[in-house]
């Protein structure tokens, strides 16, 4: 089980937690769901965010991902998803994967994604956006924060002319760590206490 407060820890026999999943109500056209949910097959500039989204504190999650150019990241939006919304980076921070190493977006410009399988992201509601990995500098969040109010999600889809499948693990099992573990006061998975 994975602790509510930044460290691995067994939980308590009263405790249960709901762990992150993909949402089909804040999904796009044409995406498709499979694994109870937590894999989403995501066509060109569509995008899927997770049921559980935060406005306090720090949440470590994980994807994989089946190729490049696409975008991980986060979303303020809660309703369905359009292409036109993937121009509005007020309401979506992350980065597009470019050949499979180089990303680029407005919020984070030209970090190198790195060579793993699985991509780590930090999901920042203490300051309204992602935290991604950069291999000399480690954590980096974002520029520019979301803005609006409400609840911040996380986000995968796409890129222009690509579609890609994602698998979530918010701590429905054991963490590969890419990158290390994240830093102390991170929670190790995006859950909700039932």
């Amino acid at each position: 089980m994975f602790g509510h407060h930044g460290r691995r820890a067994i939980a308590d026999a009263s405790t249960s937690f709901e762990y992150a999943i993909f949402d089909p109500a804040k999904a796009g056209a044409g995406v498709v769901f499979s694994n109870d949910d937590r894999t989403v097959y995501c066509p060109s500039s569509s995008r899927a965010l997770s049921n559980i989204g935060k406005l306090s504190g720090q949440w470590y999650v994980e994807l994989a991902s089946s190729g490049s150019h696409h975008f991980i990241g986060a979303s303020i939006h809660s309703g369905p998803w359009n292409e036109a919304m993937g121009n509005d980076f007020g309401i979506s921070v992350g980065m597009y994967s470019y050949q499979g190493r180089r990303c680029y977006s407005k919020s984070i410009t030209f970090y190198y994604w790195g060579s793993a399988a699985t991509h780590a992201l930090i999901l920042d509601a203490d300051n309204r956006t992602v935290r991604l990995w950069h291999p000399t500098e480690g954590w980096k969040s974002a520029q520019s924060p979301l803005n609006g109010a409400g609840e911040i999600f996380v986000a995968v889809g796409g890129g222009v002319g690509y579609t890609r499948t994602f698998t979530l693990n918010a701590g429905q099992e054991p963490f590969s760590y890419p990158y290390g573990e994240p830093p102390q006061g991170v929670n190790h998975g995006l859950h909700k206490i039932l």
